[in-house]
């Protein structure tokens, strides 16, 4: 008998487990209330692991129940992203950022930061690509960057055009086409540039949100050195991230 397959929008309502918003006879991953990637509850009676993102399409182990709640898109900590500082600009590591700090954007100049979001991500040691790990840029392959920036394979970089075959995969994986600040959101899990971690284990990550009438915008910024990366918006560090706001 196959087991149950429940959706919350939240941890915390995942570990209650109780009633969900979403649910499935399916062990397969599915595309819920929004959301393309998840997070197994430590509560989960499946056997495969918590605490571990998957995106759509992942086959969970066929045993037990599991409780997924969403995960982000995230830097690995150490990254740094341009900001000004005293009218001078700085790269300040992503962990160091606080509400108020002005980073550069590439369309409407500086933005203050509204949120600062922590969390951890198991990343797996093969080299499997899946957005469930951790992706390294770098600087050999992307000459914007200064030094090797690590970032979730669900964070985008920001280019200005898409192959056909990362269209395809991007629709296969998101469901369509997204764009931000007129740039066209690539996954480091599509970017062929993008290699996998080969690095196991838990690693800390990090996102932050700027501030901005239109709590559901985001904005392209500029790590290590220039890479032009996509922010979280507001609205979804606050209510879908699940990370702990710092």
């Amino acid at each position: 008998m196959v087991g149950v397959v429940r959706y919350y929008t939240n941890q915390a309502d995942a570990l209650a487990g109780g009633l969900a918003p979403a649910s499935s006879g399916s062990y397969t991953v599915q595309s819920e209330l929004g959301y393309n990637f998840w997070i197994v509850a430590s509560n989960s009676t499946g056997s495969s692991p918590p605490g571990i993102t998957f995106g759509v399409g992942y086959a969970l182990n066929p045993s037990g129940s599991y409780f997924l709640y969403p995960a982000a898109v995230c830097f690995k900590e150490g990254s740094k992203i341009l900001c000004q500082v005293d009218g001078k600009e700085t790269n300040i590591l992503v962990e160091n950022l606080v509400p108020g700090t002005l980073v550069k954007t590439s369309r409407d100049g500086l933005k203050k930061v509204a949120l600062v979001g922590k969390g951890t991500i198991e990343n797996p040691g093969s080299s499997e690509r899946i957005e469930s790990r951790l992706y390294k840029c770098s600087a050999d392959k992307y000459p914007e960057l200064k030094e090797d920036l690590i970032i979730t394979g669900c964070h985008s970089i920001l280019v200005d055009e898409l192959t056909e075959e990362q269209r395809a995969d991007t629709i296969k994986r998101l469901g369509k086409i997204f764009v931000t600040d007129r740039k066209y959101r690539l996954m480091a899990c599509v970017d062929e540039r993008a290699e996998p971690l080969k690095e196991p284990g838990v690693h800390t990550i990090y996102h932050f949100a700027l501030e901005d009438e239109d709590e559901l915008r985001n904005f392209g910024v500029y790590a290590n050195g220039g890479l032009l990366v996509e922010t979280c918006s507001i609205k979804t560090l606050k209510n879908k991230s699940n990370l702990v706001i710092v």
